[in-house]
């Protein structure tokens, strides 16, 4: 990454955006080069502070910013893993997890072909609560705040049930094309049920990705694990 004028833009919007970032009740300074060096350490720092939600809004808001068009063209391999205790085999079933996932699948809504329909058509994948199938799409957004033109193009989801898998592969419109994010729920063998995502791709801006991709899975595991282990449930 070093180097890279995706790499060097993200370190300024970040200055720019976030140099001194109000937390809450307190303003703390976010070091730049600790970021270039530690992306993941500062992603889990920045989960604990400001939760989820405002996570996923932090990393958003870079991203929008980068792929905007001010990281420039820069094009290359990209690979990222994320792992997320979302709770105890004791606590909740790997099913119940793997539901979530399939109900959460990223950010956006449905995309859908001439003449098909999907329940809860044009609503949030967040909040719809109708779970994916084999070959369903979603429009990937950001926030899916009304009205925020913030798409990053579309997806098709292969679902794997018996593996307890789902992968989103980008359709051939998304910003980050050729790529594709496996998600899998897994049972550890001290009993904690995790979602592990890796994601890969060899398209634009892959600093971008490997520098705030985590950060964006990572909240909608957060989101995921409240629901589950508080009953919260959007739909």
């Amino acid at each position: 990454m070093e180097g890279s004028n995706a790499q060097s833009t993200v370190t300024y919007q970040m200055g720019q955006l976030y140099g001194t970032q109000y937390l809450g009740t307190s303003f703390m300074p976010i070091d730049a080069d600790l970021l270039k060096r530690f992306p993941g350490m500062v992603n889990d720092a920045i989960i604990r502070l400001l939760g989820a939600r405002r996570a996923a809004r932090f990393g958003n808001d870079v991203l929008r910013e980068v792929t905007r068009g001010a990281a420039g063209q820069t094009s290359g391999p990209h690979q990222y893993e994320v792992e997320t205790i979302i709770c105890n085999i004791g606590e909740c079933l790997r099913q119940t997890v793997f539901d979530e996932v399939r109900r959460f699948p990223a950010r956006g809504r449905p995309l859908l072909l001439p003449g098909q329909s999907v329940p809860c058509m044009g609503e949030p994948r967040s909040t719809c609560g109708a779970m994916i199938i084999q070959r369903d799409m979603t429009l990937v957004e950001l926030s899916e705040a009304p009205h925020e033109n913030d798409n990053l193009g579309g997806v098709t989801h292969d679902v794997d049930i018996d593996g307890f898998c789902i992968t989103n592969i980008t359709r051939p419109d998304h910003k980050f094309k050729p790529g594709e994010v496996e998600r899998c729920v897994i049972v550890e063998p001290y009993g904690d049920v995790i979602i592990r995502t890796v994601g890969t791709g060899d398209g634009l801006y892959p600093d971008v990705n490997k520098l705030m991709a985590p950060s964006y899975w990572k909240a909608i595991d957060n989101e995921i694990k409240v629901r589950i282990n508080h009953n919260e449930f959007p739909y």
